[in-house]
C-alpha cells in the first residue's frame, strides 16, 4: 500500500479488515462519520408499524452497537437516531438509544399485546409480524435485525427486492 511504502503520508478510510497492517509505527485516528443508515417504516393502517407502541418497542429491541459492528466491521460505535449534536468533533451522543428488551416488553404489554404459546406477541388473536425488504449482496444487517426481533417475540420475515 502507498502508506506502507511511504509514497504518501496520510490515508483515509482504513477499514477494520486492514487495520492490522498499520498497528506498528502508524497512528490511526478514528473520527465519527455522518453516514446514516436507516430503516423506513410503512406507517399505513394495514401495517403493524402504524402503532407507535410497536415502533417504539422495535427501537428498544434493536441493538445499535451490533448493527455498527456489522456495518463498520467493529470500527464504529452504534448510534441512532441522527442527533443534532453530532457535529464534527462532538464526542458524546446524548440521545443514543439503548437496547432494552424489558422496556420493549413493557411498551407492548401496555399496548395490549401478550406473548402467545409460540412466544410471539399477539393482539386480538393476530401475531405481531413485520416484513423487512432486503436488497444487495450483504444481507447480514437485515438478518441480525430479524434475529433480534424474533428473539424478543416479534415475527420478522424478509423479502428480497431489487429496489428500496
Amino acid at each position: 500500500m502507498a502508506l506502507q511504502s511511504k509514497d504518501v503520508d496520510v490515508i483515509q478510510k482504513v477499514d477494520s479488515a486492514n487495520r492490522s497492517l498499520f498497528k506498528d509505527g502508524f497512528n490511526i485516528q478514528d473520527v465519527a462519520g455522518v453516514r446514516v443508515l436507516m430503516l423506513k417504516a410503512n406507517h399505513t393502517e394495514a401495517s403493524p408499524l402504524h402503532d407507535k407502541a410497536v415502533r417504539s418497542a422495535i427501537a428498544h429491541i434493536i441493538n445499535y452497537d451490533s448493527m455498527a459492528k456489522i456495518i463498520g466491521n467493529g470500527s464504529t460505535p452504534g448510534a441512532a437516531p441522527f442527533p443534532p449534536s453530532a457535529n464534527l468533533g462532538y464526542d458524546a451522543i446524548a440521545n443514543k438509544p439503548m437496547t432494552d428488551v424489558a422496556k420493549a416488553d413493557q411498551i407492548l404489554t401496555q399496548a395490549g399485546y401478550a406473548k402467545n404459546a409460540n412466544g410471539v406477541y399477539a393482539k386480538d388473536g393476530k401475531e405481531l409480524a413485520i416484513t423487512i425488504a432486503i436488497w444487495g449482496k450483504d444481507t447480514s444487517l437485515y438478518e441480525e435485525i430479524q434475529q433480534e426481533l424474533k428473539q424478543a417475540g416479534i415475527q420478522c420475515n424478509t423479502k428480497k427486492t431489487t429496489k428500496s
